[in-house]
């Protein structure tokens, strides 16, 4: 009877959830990274981990190399030391964990934004979402994979370039030098500090992204509202003088929680008020994303 309604049998495998949600990951980022002018605002973007290959490269190829040729190794190595590019700076995990001292930050926000704010906005408009919640994938299948698209993408600009940087300095550092004995330590932390600081923004991007279908508005509504938070809490530091303003950015607050677990300079930020403000809005993300993605406000 059902095949009189042009309905057929299927005879392949079954798909479980775990083979969905990853698809939709991976579909996503083949999509994102066939784009020519994405890979040249991706490379842009990747300027921080770029500007680290570069202290890399002179401290232990320009600088010491030209030492050792010329004769004065330990002096030249003295120098760099007190120089911008010496071993001073890149055994450091602030090197790696903010390179820029802050001035990543708009990086990141603008590279996020075009990434993450409208990756569900585009499926809204497109009326994708009838197609996936009505062949049964799950809102929070369907919302995980975007999940997991935008932190991995996140992760390509805050964390991939620079632990490649540190694989290419323990391979030219000299044996004696002591510079994996040094850096290996806060490695780890490193990793955990971003892939928390990453998740945390994927999580709040797929959430706003759920309640509008315009990708511009996604885009401008995400970069917008950070940076006047950003903005406002620097006026009002300057007011008050006191670090407890720099609360009122939601990227200060993820970014203090990171801080700590990588065990980067200290910040004057309280790390229980950080933690506090960021329960709180990814509470706030998680309500907001169940309110605007739900099937009965698709199909129905």
């Amino acid at each position: 009877m059902i095949h009189d309604f042009g309905l057929r049998g299927y005879d392949g495998d079954r798909v479980g959830v775990i083979q969905r949600i990853l698809a939709i990951t991976t579909t996503e980022i083949r999509r994102i990274f066939s784009k020519k002018m994405f890979l040249v605002f991706f490379f842009l973007m990747m300027s921080p981990a770029i500007m680290a290959f570069v202290f890399v490269w002179i401290r232990f190829i320009v600088i010491e190399g030209s030492g050792q040729m010329i004769g004065f190794g330990d002096r030249m190595e003295r120098m760099a030391d007190r120089g911008p590019f010496g071993s001073a700076s890149i055994i450091n995990v602030d090197f790696y964990f903010d390179l820029l001292r802050g001035g990543g930050t708009a990086l990141t926000l603008i590279f996020s934004g075009v990434v993450g704010a409208g990756i569900i906005a585009r499926d809204r408009a497109a009326g994708a979402l009838e197609l996936y919640f009505t062949r049964g994938i799950r809102p929070i299948s369907y919302f995980t994979g975007k999940f997991l698209t935008v932190w991995f993408l996140l992760l390509c600009q805050v964390l991939f370039g620079f632990l490649i940087v540190w694989i290419f300095a323990v391979s030219v550092a000299p044996t004696d030098s002591g510079y994996f004995a040094d850096t290996w330590p806060f490695i780890p932390r490193l990793i955990a500090a971003q892939a928390f600081f990453c998740a945390t923004l994927a999580l709040w991007l797929c959430a706003l992204s759920t309640s509008t279908e315009s990708v511009r508005f996604a885009i401008l509504r995400w970069i917008g509202v950070l940076a006047v938070l950003r903005i406002i809490a620097g006026i009002l530091n300057k007011l008050f003088m006191t670090p407890s303003t720099h609360l009122v950015s939601p990227h200060q607050v993820v970014k203090r929680i990171a801080q700590a677990i990588a065990g980067a300079g200290p910040s004057d930020i309280s790390l229980e008020s950080s933690i506090l403000v960021w329960g709180t809005l990814c509470a706030l993300a998680l309500y907001w994303t169940r309110r605007h993605l739900r099937p009965v406000e698709i199909v129905g």
